[in-house]
């Protein structure tokens, strides 16, 4: 059960390592989003 989790903690922070760019323009999207709503 432990192996599988750590498995799964790997993955994601490989997936996230990957993501890190896309994660960042979803960010500026969300502050343009919030910028323009106040």
């Amino acid at each position: 059960m432990a192996n599988l989790l750590r498995k799964k903690l790997a993955l994601k922070r490989k997936s996230m390592r990957k993501d890190r760019k896309d994660d960042n323009k979803f960010e500026a999207k969300l502050n343009k989003i919030i910028n323009q709503k106040t």
